[in-house]
């Protein structure tokens, strides 16, 4: 029994050992073999709950695997594909209790959905929120999972039919187009040690890790990106810290906008509670609080929400198109129930400074009730009514503004308004939109002058129905009735008799009344206008008249007559324009006439409008000009033109007399062909120069020239050009120039992506030769330069034509360039050389002589090097810089010794400068000295018969200011410059002769006057007044750093006579100086005036007449220029404008007060001092250049018309 027994345990045991050794080496025929997994697929679609394909296998589940066309579809719509399945992976590690998948590869899966099922409503509450607690029986570990281009669809439950003519099925959208993962676990922590996704949308990195337990706790480091359509994309970064029932949020988003955001949450039973939401822009400092909650998110959530704001701006970065200084908002309710509060201050580019609060209630349909208030415009504007928006748009508002002035925002337009507006309207998809608004009343001023109005219009789809619109601004009534849309009757009249009440920059009357009448295809307009001394900024009529009666139905004649004269268009001035035409739409012929200007101008037309297309022609074009000569047509031009297309044919004009320049075009375009063109120029006469020359110029030869242009439609265009001068010849006989070219071409040529362009240009006399060849290479893309230029003159007289003040020009000028890079950025290589030059500067007095100029490409650089020196009298100076001619900048630096700038026989002058100065668009920086070694200044002497202006005489604006405008620079100046006076500057002029020592620092920056500091001294001299040497002492100009046009002075001028010293002392500043006498001993200053200007005292034997007159008025000037500082402090004690003697000898004096009783009306009395007399003076201004006076004295009366002239 025993024995048998034991065979059975032994059988059995090799029967489990058997089964054991069967399942091991199937597992290892699955797992270690391709067929065997082959087989193991094979039997497993048995099981399935679908179809499985898998078009090959290779590797082994052992270590690696890869599947190619899997494919899994079931009877319930679901379809996953995938093109590639690579999977390595380590299955040893699962004895340490690991999985490790070293690569998961998915190609390109498409995931396609049944339709979704209704999912019932759930019983169980959602809150408080619970997520499972999930244990991990094993570590993962993911050292690289990859998948490329995730398909995502799900199909609609009840799909509409497919049209008979079904389209080829689109590609399943792309949901994720790449993704990465790389993670591993802790414990029962997930690690993300990095997670990328990139989608169409934007792509998204994280980092981190998550506990899948109670509450699930996770801390994740973020980076993304989301694109934005037509804008720079959005960046952002920052950490997600929290749980299922709290968050922490913190980004920093760039790109599209730069700015912070912060947020806290937290989510207690069905509440939400948003702690704190923060966005932030520093660049604006914008700031955005919002706290709150939402309850009842079981339920019905209800929301109540506060926010504040301050700084925004849209747009969000660049200049802000509205702007809200600061603001709040509270939020409450549920969207069934919910109440808007917000209060703001906005403004912006084209909107005006206002305080607007808005409260409101409402529900998912619209605002139920609304009242928007705004403070804004120095008045007050209200809007009340209520807004839906489903199932349509519709709206009932009424509008009141009060003391509105929009001249606080649009100074033209100052105004106080009163207004009320009533609106409705209705917008849905079944019907077109329906609004209805009426201007209840409109009261109040426009700049001073009353406004009253009222209106009423409807709008129905496209058809505008305007019951009543009544204006009444500033004197100028405007009226009109009818009906806009498909036919027309429309009724209006316009009454504005002082344009300039009503408009800005505006003078004059118009007047006009009219119809519109008709289907739109055939309208009949009928209107007549009138103006008189019509002004708008600077154009200007003094009369017009125009008379439309027109009718597109072609019924009956159309007339259109329109008359102007007197014109200013442009600061173009003609006495008459006439337009004048007349016909039906299949023919009309018009008239247009410019006359008295700076060309005279008569224009023909006629031609026919039919099948939505006008032909004709233009039978007349001549044109007059002083310096163009005479121009008409050689023949009538045919001329066509509709939407679709237009041409004009065989135009020549021709200069009279025959034979001396024609231009000839004939163009085209169509929708079908595009555009096409050509060009022809034959026998320009270039005498029709001569005028834009310096004077005496003659120009003899002719121009001859072709040009064609041919673009079709989405084509590059192809176009060709060719100008020739032949017989070319330049003479100014006063500089004996005379300039003879050869045949002169130029050409330019384009097709496809290449543009080609050749000049050359030889010169007979003098003998020389400019050539250049430039090639574009992909013209309209990066446009790559080629090409070269090559220069050879050997006279350079011809430079006088252009800068006359240079006179006698020797020298040659040698040129070798070649040019690349792109047109953005072209890059010169090469030199250009001015060698053995010299010329003449006749205004100054001093002759350049051996002027030598290099300029050069430096290596490695967009920069070309300048260098160069020129000679005068015995002094030089070298230049030295750096140019770019690409971004118009460059450096230059000037330095010599003794350089003579000035020979003439008033000023002989030597310079030693060393400047720098740098040129940008946008700045000329000059820093450096100039020293003036010597210097003589001795003007010509003035004869003393020279007649003075009489006291009549005016003059306004001495300097012609008014040119200056037009040669302001368009750079800013920032310059340091110090004068340096030497001790060989000499003066003699005007009485004074010594030598001038100092030196000054001058500076400009553009924003401030012209300022100086430093000194400029007299070292010795002599002043001669009235034939007598009078000693300065002292003597300087003091620059105290300000303008440099006003020093301050400090002088000291004194003579000797016997045992009299007497002089005088100058202070204060050149615009307001102050004159001191002084002597020794002291003396009364009539004694004093004698001794400094005659050299004896006052009643000597030999003191003429004249002489004791002269001393009269001298000390008559000391008293009126601020010797009598009495005489200025009652002027202001007693408010008048003048107080002062005056007379031309002693016996005569007269002591006077002057009043301007208004700014036109001027008084003066005068009572004498020694002669009982007395005058009474008045002067009374007319106008800008006419003012009367009268003069009633003891002895005589009279009056005077007084004529004043600006030049």
């Amino acid at each position: 029994m025993r024995l048998r027994y034991k065979r059975i345990f032994l059988g059995l045991l090799a029967l489990v050992l058997l089964l054991l050794a069967l399942i091991v080496g199937a597992l290892m025929y699955v797992t270690t073999t391709t067929g065997g997994l082959q087989q193991l697929v094979s039997v497993s679609q048995r099981w399935l709950p679908g179809e499985l394909q898998i078009k090959s296998i290779e590797g082994t589940l052992h270590d690696s695997l890869t599947l190619q066309g899997v494919s899994f579809r079931n009877d319930e719509g679901l379809d996953i594909s995938l093109q590639r399945l690579q999977l390595v992976w380590e299955p040893m590690a699962l004895f340490d209790g690991t999985l490790h998948l070293r690569t998961l590869v998915l190609e390109h899966p498409v995931i396609i959905l049944p339709p979704a099922e209704e999912q019932p409503v759930p019983t169980a509450p959602l809150f408080p929120l619970s997520l499972p607690d999930v244990s991990l029986p094993i570590q993962i570990k993911i050292d690289d999972l990859q998948l490329d281009q995730l398909a995502f669809q799900q199909l609609l439950a009840n799909p509409a039919p497919a049209p008979v003519s079904e389209p080829e099925a689109q590609p399943v959208p792309v949901l994720i187009e790449y993704l990465v993962l790389q993670a591993h676990t802790e414990q029962q922590t997930l690690i993300l040690d990095q997670l990328e996704v990139v989608a169409p949308q934007g792509q998204v990195k994280l980092s981190g890790s998550l506990l899948p337990s109670e509450q699930y706790p996770f801390k994740l480091s973020t980076e993304w990106q989301v694109i934005v359509p037509d804008a720079p994309a959005l960046n952002g970064q920052g950490t997600l810290v929290g749980n299922i029932a709290a968050l922490e949020i913190t980004q920093q988003l760039s790109g599209f906008v730069d700015m912070g955001v912060s947020a806290s949450m937290a989510l207690i039973a069905d509440t939400l509670k948003l702690n704190k939401l923060q966005v932030t822009q520093p660049s604006k400092k914008s700031e955005i609080l919002l706290s709150g909650k939402v309850s009842g998110l079981q339920t019905t959530p209800l929301v109540a929400l506060d926010g504040q704001w301050e700084n925004l701006g849209y747009p969000l970065e660049g200049d802000a198109v509205y702007r809200s200084e600061q603001g709040n908002i509270k939020l409450t309710g549920s969207l069934d129930d919910y109440q808007l509060v917000l209060n703001s201050a906005i403004d912006g580019a084209d909107i005006p400074v206002g305080q607007w609060t808005l409260n409101g209630g409402g529900n998912r349909s619209g605002f139920t009730a609304f009242e928007l208030t705004g403070r804004t415009l120095e008045g007050a504007l209200e809007a009340k009514g209520k807004v839906t928006w489903l199932p349509e748009l519709s709206w009932q508002v009424a509008l009141t503004g009060q003391k509105i002035n929009p001249g606080s925002e649009w100074t033209d337009w100052p105004a106080k308004l009163d207004f009320q507006l009533r609106s409705s309207g209705l917008l849905s998809a079944q019907k077109p939109l329906q609004v209805q608004a009426d201007l209840v009343s409109l009261s109040g001023t426009l700049r001073s002058e009353p406004v009253k109005g009222e209106a009423s219009v409807a709008l129905n789809g496209t058809e505008l129905d305007i019951r009543q619109i009544t204006l009444d601004v500033a004197s100028a009534q405007l009226q009109a009735s009818g009906r806009v849309g498909q036919k027309m009757d429309l009724d209006w009249a316009l009454n504005a008799p002082t344009l300039e009440k009503l408009l800005p920059n505006a003078l004059g009357s118009l007047t006009g009344k009219g119809t519109l009448r008709g289907p739109q295809d055939k309208l009949h307009l009928v209107a007549r206008l009138q103006g008189q001394g019509l002004k708008f900024d600077a154009n200007q009529i003094d009369d017009l008249d125009a008379d439309l009666d027109i009718d597109l139905s072609g019924q009956q004649n159309s007339r259109w007559v329109l008359q102007a004269n007197n014109l200013n268009l442009a600061e173009q001035r003609w006495k008459k324009l006439t337009l004048d035409g007349q016909g039906t739409p299949l023919q009309h012929q018009t008239a247009l006439t410019l006359e008295q200007g700076p060309a005279n101008l008569k224009l023909s037309l006629q031609g026919r409008w039919e099948a939505s297309q006008w032909r004709g022609s233009l039978t007349r074009a001549d044109l007059q000009n002083e310096m163009l000569g005479s121009w008409q047509l050689a023949q009538p031009v045919a001329i066509q033109g509709s939407s679709a297309l237009a041409s004009v044919k065989d135009f020549c004009w021709q200069r009279q007399p025959s034979g001396t320049g024609e231009l000839c075009v004939d163009g085209g375009w169509s929708v079908a062909k595009g555009s096409q063109a050509e060009l022809k120029i034959r026998q320009l006469a270039l005498s029709l120069l001569e005028p834009f020359m310096p004077a005496g110029t003659q120009l003899d030869g002719q121009l001859l020239g072709q040009a064609s242009f041919v673009q079709q439609p989405g084509k590059r265009p192809v176009f060709s050009a060719t100008t020739r001068l032949v017989k070319s010849q330049v003479r100014l006989e006063s500089e004996d120039l005379n300039i003879i070219g050869g045949d002169i071409q130029f050409n330019v040529s384009g097709r496809q992506e290449q543009i080609k362009a050749n000049l050359q240009l030889p010169l007979l006399q003098p003998v020389g030769l400019l050539h250049a060849d430039v090639l574009i290479d992909d013209a309209y893309q990066q446009g790559i330069l080629k090409g070269d230029t090559r220069l050879d003159l050997s006279e350079l007289k011809f430079i006088s034509l252009f800068s006359p003040q240079l006179q006698a020009i020797t020298g040659k000028l040698e040129s070798a360039l070649t040019l690349t890079g792109s047109i953005e950025k072209p890059m010169v290589r090469g030199s250009l050389q001015l060698v053995g030059a010299s010329a003449e500067l006749p205004a100054l007095g001093v002759k350049l002589d051996v002027i030598e100029l290099e300029i050069h490409d430096q290596p490695g650089s967009d920069n070309l090097l300048l260098s160069g020196a020129l000679h005068s009298g015995k002094g030089a100076l070298q230049l030295s810089g750096l140019l770019d001619p690409l971004n118009y900048s460059g450096t230059l630096n000037i330095a010599g010794e003794r350089f003579q700038v000035m020979a003439t026989d008033e000023i002989s002058a030597w310079i030693s400068p060393a400047l720098d100065i740098s040129v940008t668009p946008e700045l000329i920086r000059l820093r450096g000295e100039i020293k003036i070694p010597e210097a003589k200044i001795t003007p010509p002497k003035i004869a003393a018969s020279a007649t003075p202006l009489s006291s009549d005489v005016v003059i306004l604006d001495p300097e012609g200011g008014g040119s200056d405008a037009l040669l302001a620079p368009q750079q800013a100046m920032d310059a340091s410059l110090r004068l340096t006076l030497g001790d060989k500057v000499e003066v003699d002029a005007l009485g004074f002769k010594g030598r001038l020592q100092g030196s000054i620092l001058i500076e400009d920056d553009g924003l401030r006057a012209t300022r100086a500091t430093g000194n400029m001294d007299v070292v010795a001299g002599e002043y001669r007044l009235y034939g007598q040497d009078l000693n300065i002492e002292r003597g300087s100009l003091v620059f105290t750093g300000g303008p440099v046009d006003n020093p301050g002075l400090d002088l000291r001028v004194s003579r000797i006579v016997d045992d009299v010293t007497a002089g005088a002392k100058v202070s204060g500043t050149l615009n307001e100086p102050r004159l001191d006498l002084f002597s020794d001993p002291a003396m009364p200053e009539s004694s004093l005036l004698s001794y400094l200007l005659f050299g004896r005292a006052p009643g000597a034997a030999n003191t003429s007449t004249s002489e004791q007159e002269l001393l009269f008025k001298a000390a008559s000037a000391l008293t009126m220029k601020g010797g009598n500082v009495i005489a200025e402090k009652l002027t202001d004690i007693f408010d008048v404008n003048e107080l002062g003697l005056e007379g031309d000898s002693l016996n005569d004096t007269s002591f006077y007060i002057g009043k301007y009783l208004s700014p036109k009306l001027y008084v003066k009395y005068g009572v004498g001092l020694l002669e009982p007399t007395s005058t009474f003076l008045m002067r009374y201004r007319l106008s800008k250049r006419w003012s009367v006076e009268s003069q009633t004295g003891t002895d005589s009366s009279g009056g005077d018309l007084i004529y004043t002239l600006e030049h």
